[in-house]
């Protein structure tokens, strides 16, 4: 369900556009003061904003210029709701970066037009953004998203001396499997264990498909210790797992690789620690497979 912010200093234009757009089972939030607008959209889950222009201590010319010079709300569209001798203010608003607007006095039928094309507009967007960073197979994070993630993340260690593990993580057998079984076999596979990853390690981190049936799991402020505990724990539960809905008699193991940012360690790049978290899954692999191992210390 979406929900909508109606900024406004007028009470009884609040309550006009409120029940209007309560008919259609909008969740509605509205506010007399402009000044608190960012504050909201930081507090809440906002879809939509309707903004008057006029207002008296803050206008929404100028609440619209707040909005758009934030980078967490910048895409939030907006609609500015305006008299009908605003012309000029209606022209800047659009200019502003506004998506439309709506005219006084109100008419039922434009209103739910208009937000109804904004939302619309927007969740396309959305979607668009999100198959563009996302594994269309697994949900997870794709290739591109997960290593622009994972170097935002090693700078961000580096400047505030914080560990953090990566995770190289690969189905064993996974060629024989898609042999034996077929590849539509292989990819519920993958599905299925990429949704097992997520609920798993997600809460602590973020994950991603690197590449065939290779992920990568990376963990924030977790230890070696931690890291590992958790790694295992993740093997054990795949290994024990039945995957009958898949194929029945299907079995399953990983082998995880992992390697640990330290402020202490010297590294030659970011790619450094995802290098050794690779070498440390092929010696998981060399080892005969279902195992975590842990890369050598340099």
């Amino acid at each position: 369900m979406h929900t909508i912010l109606l900024v406004d200093d007028s009470e009884l234009e609040l309550k006009a556009l409120s029940s209007i757009l309560q008919k259609e089972h909008y969740t509605i939030v509205t506010l007399t003061e402009g000044s608190r607008v960012l504050q909201v959209l930081r507090e809440k889950k906002i879809d939509l904003v309707l903004l008057d222009i006029v207002m008296q201590q803050k206008s929404g010319l100028e609440i619209l210029v707040d909005i758009k010079s934030r980078n967490d709300v910048e895409t939030l569209p907006e609609i500015m709701v305006t008299g009908r001798t605003d012309a000029v203010n209606v022209k800047a608003a659009l200019e502003s970066g506004a998506v439309d607007y709506i005219r006084k006095p109100f008419e039922e039928l434009e209103i739910l037009a208009r937000v109804r094309s904004a939302l619309r507009i927007k969740d396309y967007q959305e979607k668009l953004q999100y198959l563009s960073t996302h594994d269309g197979l697994t949900g997870l994070l794709n290739h591109v998203s997960t290593l622009a993630a994972y170097e935002a993340l090693y700078h961000e260690a580096q400047k505030n001396s914080v560990p953090f593990a990566v995770c190289m993580l690969d189905i064993d057998h996974f060629k024989d499997i898609n042999d034996k079984y077929g590849h539509l076999i292989g990819d519920k596979l993958l599905q299925q264990l990429g949704i097992l990853i997520h609920n798993h390690f997600s809460v602590n981190g973020f994950a991603g498909r690197y590449g065939g049936d290779e992920f990568i799991i990376v963990l924030r402020n977790f230890s070696k210790e931690m890291a590992v505990s958790s790694a295992e724990a993740f093997r054990k539960h795949i290994s024990g797992k039945q995957w009958d809905s898949i194929y029945p008699g299907l079995g399953v193991t990983v082998s995880i690789g992992i390697s640990v940012y330290s402020s202490t360690r010297y590294f030659e790049g970011h790619q450094q620690l995802i290098e050794d978290a690779d070498d440390a899954l092929y010696v998981a692999k060399d080892k005969g497979r279902n195992l975590v191992e842990f890369s050598k210390e340099i």
